[in-house]
């Protein structure tokens, strides 16, 4: 409870509309409105500007935004056709990936030869007949008693 200027007792739920306040949209508080009801209703008008005003910033901010936007994209398409045909771009990753591909294929046959001469390595530790074709093909050796005829080719007229 309080008192007004004329010592009389005002009751919250009964304000005094003698004054002249306002709730932010002209109306008066009626008689026997509970100050709840009437700070309510204050505050959803404040609300409602306030809201008003937010969307003024935002529809001002959202062409910032949006012109923000816009240059960056142009940067990007502007920028595309060097990143593309410069010299560490599409053309060169292109490049890398034939030779990428080449040297696929080198490895391949690398690993292929290094199985073949790990095999024949075995073979000549562990069999004696591979031995023998080595030495007598590569080398030139011949066994005791045995006797070597070379036949030259030649061309006929």
């Amino acid at each position: 409870m309080s008192v007004n200027k004329n010592n009389s007792l005002r009751g919250r739920n009964d304000l005094n509309t003698k004054k002249n306040t306002t709730n932010g949209e002209g109306e008066v508080p009626q008689r026997g409105q509970s100050a709840d009801d009437y700070l309510y209703k204050e505050s959803s008008a404040q609300k409602d500007t306030d809201k008003k005003q937010l969307s003024a910033i935002r529809q001002t901010a959202g062409w910032g935004v949006r012109i923000v936007i816009a240059a960056v994209i142009a940067v990007a398409v502007a920028a595309l056709p060097f990143e593309v045909f410069s010299e560490k771009g599409f053309t060169h990753y292109k490049k890398l990936k034939r030779e990428l591909a080449a040297l696929k294929k080198s490895n391949n046959a690398i690993e292929k030869d290094i199985f073949r001469l790990e095999r024949e390595i075995s073979d000549l530790r562990n069999d004696d007949f591979s031995l023998e074709r080595v030495a007598r093909d590569e080398l030139g050796m011949i066994r005791e008693g045995e006797i070597v005829f070379i036949v030259e080719e030649r061309d006929w007229p």
